[in-house]
Order: C-alpha cells, then sequence, then structure tokens
C-alpha cells in the first residue's frame, strides 16, 4: 500500500469526515491502517473509511494511485467482507474515476459525503429511492442484503426477497451467510432446481458447516431422498459439533449405536454393593461433625 502520511491537510480531512458521518447519527470507530481509517455503522449498515489527502507527487502516476485505493479494497472486502469508501481531497479531482464502481470500488470526496451518509435513513428498513451510487453500495453491503431479503420474506414479497438475497450472495468473497439464507428461500418457495445448484457449490466449499449439513439433512427428507438423509446425518455425527438440543444429540447416539457392536451398546448393570460418591461424601461430612464435638 501507499504510505499516507499524517500531514497537517490529512489530519484535516480524517476529522472532516469522522465529524460528518457522527453529526449524521453514524457511529464511528477509529481502525487506523494500512487499508482503512474507520469503522462507520448505523443499524444494519457498515462501512470501512479510507481517507487519502497526499499530494500527487508521492504517486508515479494516476493509475499508481487507483490501484492502491482498488488494492485496499479488495483486501477489505477479502478479509471482512465489508465495503470500503475511499474519501480523497482536492489533489485527486483529476484522477479518472470511471468505472470503478463496477468494480466494486467505491471513491468519492468530501462534498459528495452527503450522499453517502443519507443511506441512514433506510437502516432499520428496506431500502427506498436511491441514486445510482447509493443503490450500488447499498446491494454490495452483505449483511444488509441478508437484513432486507428477510424483511421482504417476512412480508411475502417472494421475489424482492430473492433478489436481495442474490445480490448479498454476489457481495461475499467465499462462501457467506448470504448462501446460506439464499439456499433457505429457495427451499421455502420450492424453487428445487435452483436449491439444487447452490447447495452443491456450497457442498463443494462449505460442506463441513453444521448449520449448512442440518440444513441438508431436512431438505433430503423434504425430498423423500433417504439416503441422502442418512448420508447427511452420518456426517453431522461424525462432526465436531457440540450438541445444542435433544434432536442433535439424538441424531448423533442414533449414528454412534449404529457403527458399535450390539454389546457395547447394552448398559453395564451397576454393582449392588458398589460404593457411591454420594455415600463417601456423607461418610466425610458425619466424620468432620463428630472431630468438631
Amino acid at each position: 500500500m501507499a504510505s499516507f502520511t499524517n500531514s497537517p491537510s490529512r489530519q484535516k480531512l480524517l476529522k472532516a469526515v469522522k465529524d460528518h458521518f457522527e453529526s449524521n447519527g453514524w457511529f464511528v470507530e477509529t481502525v487506523r491502517n494500512d487499508y482503512q481509517d474507520y469503522s462507520v455503522s448505523i443499524g444494519k449498515i457498515k462501512f470501512a473509511v479510507l481517507c487519502v489527502d497526499e499530494n500527487r507527487g508521492n504517486f508515479h502516476d494516476s493509475t499508481n494511485i487507483l490501484t492502491k485505493i482498488e488494492r485496499a479494497s479488495v483486501t477489505i472486502r477479502g478479509h471482512w467482507n465489508r465495503v470500503l469508501i475511499t474519501v480523497l481531497d482536492r489533489n485527486f479531482l483529476n484522477v479518472p474515476l470511471d468505472d470503478l464502481r463496477s468494480k466494486r470500488v467505491f471513491v468519492t470526496t468530501m462534498p459528495q459525503l452527503d450522499e453517502v451518509s443519507a443511506l441512514g435513513i433506510y437502516a432499520q428498513s428496506e431500502p427506498g429511492q436511491m441514486t445510482p451510487l447509493q443503490e450500488d453500495l447499498l446491494t454490495s453491503e452483505l449483511q444488509y442484503g441478508i437484513f432486507v431479503s428477510d424483511r421482504y420474506q417476512k412480508k411475502g414479497d417472494q421475489d424482492r426477497a430473492i433478489t436481495w438475497a442474490q445480490h448479498a450472495t454476489a457481495a461475499g468473497t467465499g462462501i457467506t451467510d448470504a448462501h446460506l439464507h439464499l439456499f433457505s428461500l429457495y427451499r421455502k418457495y420450492q424453487k428445487l432446481e435452483e436449491a439444487d445448484k447452490i447447495s452443491k457449490i456450497i457442498t463443494d466449499r462449505f460442506g463441513d458447516n453444521p448449520k449448512f449439513i442440518k440444513m441438508m439433512v431436512s431438505y433430503s427428507k423434504e425430498r423423500g431422498d433417504t439416503i441422502a438423509a442418512v448420508t447427511w446425518e452420518n456426517k453431522l455425527s461424525g462432526s465436531n459439533l457440540i450438541p445444542r438440543n435433544i434432536q442433535d444429540i439424538l441424531t448423533i447416539q442414533r449414528s454412534r449405536q449404529a457403527d458399535s457392536p450390539a454389546e457395547n451398546i447394552t448398559p453395564k448393570r451397576p454393582e449392588l454393593n458398589a460404593p457411591s460418591h454420594k455415600s463417601g461424601l456423607l461418610a466425610r461430612i458425619v466424620t468432620s461433625l463428630k472431630s468438631r464435638h
């Protein structure tokens, strides 16, 4: 990454950005590293923010500048599945920024920051009328996409629920909660061909996840595929799953009993004269009381 200095002009930009978001009701957390300066959030919306106020002479050319910014954006998305907004100062106004948004690289200036902070009105609801930048930002935010999809699902709006789940799936890198959410929607709305396709994608990269395995057990049973259901149940019992309910326990016990010889699953009868831990404890208490007298 470029070495962004702590020049007076950059310090001024950092303060201006922080004050802007806070004055519009956003929570601002300072996160200083090579890729971001702040984490800003309001309700279900959260962005990473990088402030760049540098002399153009510190870079070889405008292409070099854009490469640094794009690398930061890719890093933030790759590690945290988060949108990075880079705020530039006046020294960069002539840098060509066309086509960056198509790569999910978002660059703005202080005067344009109002467009970003105005998204706070949708922090706890489905979005309404938006500018192209606002729409690109929200459809690129994974957790917000899941949130909006879930709201539409509860309202019975199948098309929008699926659309926002697809936005969330595309926004992340690798297999994320968005894939599981989209899979659950396809199941609910009986879009079985789509459900099969995404389940195969998840299985290839995320097949050991206990939550997904449980979903596949019930999905296989819904489809009447007993062999697949048993296969997934066996995989569940063989995973490092910590039982969270009685169904988890019963599933694991059934699998263990099926794999064990009959004599090993017959409970051993306790010896009638075997001393118990309780009786030993009682004896020690009585002895202690006698010694006091």
